[in-house]
């Protein structure tokens, strides 16, 4: 059986339920408050606290008896929310994720997002709310080449559509900082500020963990799922590991069992560039690398990175970089 929900029915069944449980549950002097789950849904919480900062801090424990949809097409949120989830089993529109130490970032118009928890599934984790006028001021300083070009759509104002980043497996230390906000030992003031610190931490963590390993967004109306999602980024891997003699796009397509069509359009979506764009940007990279360590002659390096021609080479690396490969070179 499936229980299917608006966002609204479903927070006025928790609330209901915990308040019949605990009548001062929501008294306007709590920071905290810890919603129930009614037996109709399962056991377990969820705790809300809101921080001197601004920052609301979500602590998620709960099982499910059966399987349960919620619906937010009309909820209304001027928070972007980064969930970090220690174990989930859940579908985002048509993507399927069995969270097991994942983490990821939801902007902030939830419009046409539904969500369906799968039922005897444990969920624990931790989500962090963060005001959108409070992260303005960091984005407009931040729009360089190094910020993660996913978080600055996801995160950008003129984003009107459902968006969700692409779940990243997270490291030991957000898992480490997870449990600590989990298992807080403090009270009152200290409490507060502790959590803060932690919230503000693991947006850190995250935020590095983007750098290192950019993936896209998924956006309301993509057509992506996150198996495809896989294979163009196996086809990435194929790509830079056979850069010097790389496959045709008909037999590339193969390997990673997409359609020609399907490979471009996921090259686009991204990383912003067809598939032999993305070739050729690998291929300078690499001579950029090469050519830094000065241990190489330009002309081999122009061979050894997959051109025939030295002044395609060079044409293609000063269209790039701003210089000559020689100058660039000389630079270094």
């Amino acid at each position: 059986m499936t229980i299917n929900l608006s966002s609204l029915d479903f927070w006025d069944l928790l609330e209901n339920y915990t308040l019949a449980e605990n009548p001062q549950s929501f008294n306007d002097e709590n920071t905290e408050i810890t919603m129930l789950y009614p037996p109709l849904l399962g056991e377990g919480y969820k705790q809300h606290i809101w921080l001197n900062s601004g920052i609301k801090l979500t602590i998620h424990s709960y099982q499910l008896n059966q399987d349960l949809i919620i619906d937010n097409s009309n909820e209304e949120t001027d928070c972007i929310e980064f969930a970090f989830k220690l174990k989930s089993d859940c579908q985002i529109n048509n993507h399927y994720f069995n969270f097991n130490k994942y983490s990821y970032i939801i902007g902030k118009h939830r419009q046409g997002a539904i969500v369906k928890y799968q039922g005897n599934s444990v969920n624990k984790g931790v989500d962090i709310h963060l005001d959108m006028n409070k992260f303005s001021d960091f984005l407009e300083n931040s729009y360089e080449q190094n910020f993660p070009p996913c978080l600055k759509s996801i995160l950008s104002q003129e984003q009107k559509n459902f968006s969700l980043s692409y779940p990243l497996k997270f490291s030991s230390a957000i898992e480490l900082v997870i449990k600590q906000i989990i298992n807080c030992p403090y009270q009152g003031l200290i409490k507060n500020i502790y959590l803060e610190g932690k919230s503000l931490e693991l947006i850190a963590l995250y935020f590095d963990l983007l750098t290192k390993c950019d993936r896209p967004y998924f956006s309301q109306t993509s057509s992506f799922n996150s198996s495809d999602v896989e294979a163009i980024y196996q086809a990435k891997e194929i790509i830079e590991k056979n850069f010097d003699n790389p496959p045709t796009l008909s037999d590339l397509a193969q390997q990673v069992r997409l359609s020609n069509r399907k490979l471009e359009q996921g090259f686009h979506q991204v990383f912003n560039t067809t598939v032999f764009g993305y070739l050729r940007q690998y291929r300078l990279k690499i001579a950029g690398e090469l050519l830094r360590e000065k241990k190489t002659n330009i002309s081999l390096i122009s061979s050894l990175v997959g051109y025939s021609s030295h002044s395609a080479f060079t044409k293609a690396f000063q269209k790039q970089f701003g210089v000559t490969p020689k100058i660039y070179q000389l630079l270094s």
